[in-house]
């Protein structure tokens, strides 16, 4: 009996809980049918009696710990699942031009200078990975078009629209003896 509460209370294998997000940070919120900008109040924030926001496809973690986000749209806060697909980084869904873009760069622009950093980071990381992975495809076939490659890869880098911002085309390069056009 005692080697079993031993057991449970052990703190082995225990994994630091960790989020996509940082306090401060802007990112975007699907809510109503449509992608908002909101402010990350708090993250790792263990479910106890929260009302959390979820879709029909998420569910809690059976038998275990989930942990959620606190997010604050214009007047209200609200709770959001951590891994939930509700929430995506900036400038994933709202583009130039679209409905709450300048509301989104009026939040950013109010962003501590360290978040500012962090994201500036983790947009080199994600776009390093990608150029990583062309390169290496490069040295496989030279004269293949690795823009679908590179363009599924990103949606695991990073949770984003492709773009001719962040995916160019590589181009094919012509083969020997073909002309070149000048």
């Amino acid at each position: 009996m005692d080697d079993d509460l031993d057991a449970l209370m052990s703190d082995e294998g225990v994994e630091t809980v960790t989020c996509r997000f940082v306090e401060g940070e802007t990112v975007e919120w699907y809510h109503h049918r449509k992608w908002k900008p909101v402010t990350v109040l708090s993250i790792n924030n263990l479910i106890f009696d929260q009302d959390i926001k979820k879709t029909k496809s998420e569910s809690f973690v059976r038998y275990g710990f989930d942990f959620f986000v606190k997010v604050k749209a214009s007047r209200k806060t609200y709770n959001v699942l951590q891994d939930s697909k509700l929430l995506a980084y900036t400038n994933t869904n709202i583009q130039k031009g679209g409905r709450y873009y300048a509301r989104m760069r009026d939040m950013m622009r109010q962003e501590p200078a360290r978040v500012k950093e962090l994201r500036a980071r983790r947009e080199r990381q994600n776009l390093a990975a990608v150029r990583a992975l062309d390169k290496g495809l490069h040295r496989v076939n030279p004269n293949r078009d690795t823009l679908a490659l590179r363009a599924h890869f990103s949606q695991f880098v990073k949770d984003t629209t492709m773009n001719s911002q962040n995916i160019k085309s590589s181009g094919v390069k012509a083969r020997d003896g073909a002309k070149r056009k000048k």
